[in-house]
């Protein structure tokens, strides 16, 4: 079974199952998951190329750490570039990001 980082494609999967699990920011926890077309509005307003949006999945660009920032609006602790073998991204950077909009509140 190959993982969520598609190398040939540079496309990042992130499956249902995830999508749910990270489904946390303060934000979107009063608007319950509805399906993936949520979850590719929401990496794509926070300016993450989304690719093509199936009923059980995303495929966007491979950005391992900035989707768990955007969709949790948690930090990420881990290098998820080792983790899933993707080019190296600056952690904190879904966050500013959310920030810059207005959807998180610094302090």
């Amino acid at each position: 079974m190959s993982g969520p980082y598609r190398k040939d494609t540079g496309r990042f999967v992130v499956t249902e199952l995830k999508a749910r699990a990270f489904w946390r920011r303060q934000d979107l926890r009063d608007r319950p998951f509805a399906s993936m077309a949520d979850v590719a509005n929401e990496l794509e307003r926070a300016g993450l190329k989304v690719f093509a949006v199936h009923c059980d999945a995303v495929e966007c660009e491979a950005r391992p750490a900035a989707i768990w920032e955007i969709l949790t609006g948690c930090p990420c602790n881990l290098a998820m570039d080792e983790v899933y073998g993707t080019e190296p991204e600056e952690r904190g950077a879904g966050l500013r990001r959310l920030q810059e909009l207005g959807i998180l509140q610094t302090g």
